[in-house]
């Protein structure tokens, strides 16, 4: 086993033991616990890239236009540290009649191996609560990387994408976990107020990969 394989690994039973602590102190809120770490995850990471490892130029800030934009350059930065290798990027698109909600397709994680485990934890699979590390970094990266102000040359001056308070609250739902032939699907949602309904009337979470 060569050194990169040894410390993904590693990485990946540290995961799943902080994890495993986290449901056992805190139960049905481990979800929203695991997404924070996840976010700041992508801050630490980012940091390290440029300021420990030399990997990236600059660390970016608020300047990108689109979720597509900034979830895409974090996968760059990603691939910089040699995090992201052979799996295709992500399929994002506006979900048809909502204007705050964006369905992410992931064709091929890399995260899967650690994934797995949550499918034999109850706190995940029960209210739509399973956890994606992968979704958990990218809405970091959304908070991280959007722009929230616009020079839009109207007489007011500025426009703005999104709210601090927005950002703050996205969130993301997973509709398809580990499916052999689509991967995995989720949604991430802009305003935290339409999750509930959105996901209770037609989304529930299908495991498609067996926890035996």
């Amino acid at each position: 086993m060569d050194e990169i394989n040894m410390y993904e690994h590693l990485l990946q039973a540290w995961t799943v033991a902080f994890e495993r602590a986290i449901v056992e102190d805190v139960g049905t809120s481990a979800k929203q616990l695991i997404d924070k770490a996840s976010r700041y995850a992508v801050e630490d990471w980012t940091d390290r890239l440029k300021n420990n490892l030399n990997k990236i130029p600059e660390i970016k800030g608020q300047e990108f236009d689109t979720i597509d934009d900034c979830i895409n350059h974090h996968i760059e930065n990603l691939i910089a540290g040699g995090m992201w290798k052979d799996e295709p990027r992500p399929h994002i698109e506006l979900v048809e009649g909502e204007e705050t909600v964006f369905k992410i397709t992931v064709p091929k994680c890399g995260y899967q191996s650690a994934c797995e485990s949550g499918l034999t934890v109850a706190e995940f699979k029960e209210n739509g609560q399973y956890r994606c590390q992968r979704l958990g970094c990218f809405v970091g990266a959304v908070q991280k990387y959007i722009r929230t102000q616009r020079d839009n040359n109207t007489e007011d001056g500025v426009k703005l994408l999104y709210t601090e308070d927005q950002l703050e609250k996205l969130a993301y739902h997973m509709k398809i976990v580990m499916d052999e032939q689509e991967g995995c699907q989720g949604f991430i949602f802009i305003d935290e107020n339409s999750k509930g309904k959105f996901i209770k009337n037609d989304h529930p979470t299908q495991f498609r990969k067996s926890s035996n």
